[in-house]
């Protein structure tokens, strides 16, 4: 009979994962100041905590982010958390307190919805509801998690089929000039104005029809008289969601180079659109051959020496998270089942 042989192990009381000094020092630092500022706190921190105070604060930030951004149904919002330390000869390196510095990003993760018949039949049930719905989500999720829509499709058509003009006609005579018949050709295989307003009501196109949109006593008093209740509830979350005070912010001050290609989502108008999905195949293709792109929706320098900075950004993020729940919330019921019985919605 063979003996059985048994495995060597290792004392319980040896760690499995060795921490350099440094980091444990970091680490802990780091952990002071997220408890100073309420981000450790009883209900964020692991039920075991090792001797890796970074995966600690790292485990705690996510817990605090999922019960920020908790029930999200379409968004995939993630986080990170970069730190650094003065290098030998900073002045901050100096004596016994080392500052230590981060920047927070934050960045977009989602999928493709289809939206287009739910803003039609908002648009049946009153003249510039759906147009006044997208409006407001496309202007606050360029200010949180930006979405790919029907307007951003069109832009970027202008800026890589079109040579910056508001069809193809250009692009289509400097390749082929007066050649009538290479020029149809071309057309044929291209994305065309055409088919954006073939696609499209003009009303989704922003510039394409400036209409104006519903202010808060016109949505107010429209979703008084619905019978519908889902109906009811868009209008109610559009109201709440234009009502925010959400910051501007320029993706192009954020002193990054290149494109930004970190979308959260694609709204297209249809399972059949031939437009968005195409474009944003062209778009990401071209931009990744370029190498010129950045991903981050958003970026923020924080002195974690002590917890004002982070408690600053916690305050200033307050209304960046409701409205990212809101727009979730708006998309889920936009894309959500068949819209077709809610076209009477008004008692």
């Amino acid at each position: 009979m063979t003996p059985m042989l048994a495995l060597p192990g290792l004392d319980a009381d040896i760690p499995l994962r060795l921490v350099p000094r440094a980091a444990k020092h970091r680490g802990a630092r780091l952990a002071k100041v997220l408890i100073d500022a309420g981000l450790i706190n009883a209900d964020t921190l692991p039920a075991r905590v090792g001797s890796d105070h970074t995966a600690t604060c790292r485990a705690a930030l996510t817990a605090w982010l999922n019960w920020k951004l908790s029930g999200l149904r379409c968004l995939r919002p993630t986080f990170s958390l970069s730190l650094s330390e003065p290098t030998q000869g900073d002045p901050a390196s100096d004596g016994d307190a080392v500052t230590l510095h981060g920047q927070i990003a934050w960045y977009g993760g989602g999928g493709t919805w289809c939206v287009g018949a739910a803003l039609e039949c908002l648009e049946d049930i009153h003249p510039r509801l759906g147009l006044t719905v997208l409006r407001v989500i496309e202007d606050r999720s360029w200010r949180t998690l930006p979405l790919f829509t029907a307007s951003t499709a069109l832009d970027v058509a202008m800026d890589t089929y079109w040579y910056g003009e508001e069809n193809e006609e250009v692009a289509l005579e400097e390749a082929w000039g007066d050649d009538q018949e290479r020029r149809e050709e071309m057309r044929s295989g291209m994305v065309t104005r055409a088919l954006f307003d073939a696609t499209f009501p003009a009303w989704a196109l922003r510039g394409a029809a400036r209409r104006r949109l519903l202010g808060h006593r016109a949505l107010a008093a429209i979703a008084k008289r619905m019978t519908c209740e889902r109906v009811r509830s868009v209008i109610d979350d559009a109201r709440a969601l234009a009502r925010l005070r959400v910051p501007e912010r320029a993706l192009q001050e954020q002193d990054k180079e290149g494109y930004f290609i970190g979308f959260a989502g694609v709204l297209a108008w249809s399972p059949d659109d031939p437009v968005t999905p195409r474009v944003v195949d062209d778009f990401e293709q071209m931009v990744g051959e370029g190498g010129e792109f950045f991903e981050e929706s958003g970026t923020r320098e924080v002195d974690l020496s002590g917890p004002a900075d982070l408690r600053a950004w916690v305050k200033d993020m307050t209304p960046w998270f409701e409205a990212v729940r809101l727009i979730d919330g708006l998309i889920f019921k936009l894309s959500d089942r068949d819209w077709s019985r809610d076209r009477k919605g008004i008692a």
